[in-house]
């Protein structure tokens, strides 16, 4: 979540202009409704996403799948092996939120870290990133750009070995 005039906000909300404008001119009084991680699945409470944290652990184990989708600021994950997706969600309109386990999850990218970013990129140019059908991205995740031949060719000093 990142901070906004005292206010924790999901990066989708700031993207769809639902955020507060300034201090002055809150949406809501500080600490009353800011966007959390739920605390049965830690998904956002505002736009759903699987936590950014959690995503990290599970690709890193290699128990999740990612499924590719035609939008840049977005991933689909499936259970692979590990523990079950949960899914915090309203049954009905106006009734109490409840926490269930769910054979497939989303990931908004906007989520992660400048580093969580780069630890992403590094496992899927490395093939350790479990891809659903057809076994690669369709577009590039928005913070990532295809390198030419030449750049494949120059050391960067954030390679950790192997990119």
């Amino acid at each position: 979540m990142k901070e906004i005039f005292g206010h924790q906000c999901c990066p989708r909300r700031i993207e769809d202009g639902r955020a507060p404008r300034s201090a002055e001119e809150p949406l809501w009084p500080l600490g009353q409704h800011d966007d959390t991680w739920e605390p049965g699945d830690q998904s956002c409470s505002y736009c759903g996403s699987f936590n950014p944290d959690a995503l990290m652990v599970r690709l890193e184990a290699g128990d999740i799948e990612v499924g590719p989708t035609d939008k840049n600021y977005k991933i689909y994950l499936r259970n692979n092996g590990g523990a079950p997706l949960m899914q915090t969600h309203r049954k009905g309109r106006g009734e109490a939120l409840v926490t269930e386990e769910t054979s497939q999850g989303k990931f908004y990218l906007q989520h992660f870290s400048p580093e969580q970013r780069l630890r992403f990129l590094q496992l899927y140019n490395e093939g350790k990133i479990k891809l659903g059908y057809p076994g690669h991205l369709y577009v590039a995740p928005y913070f990532a750009r295809r390198m030419s031949d030449d750049e494949k060719t120059q050391f960067d000093p954030r390679d950790s070995g192997g990119v």
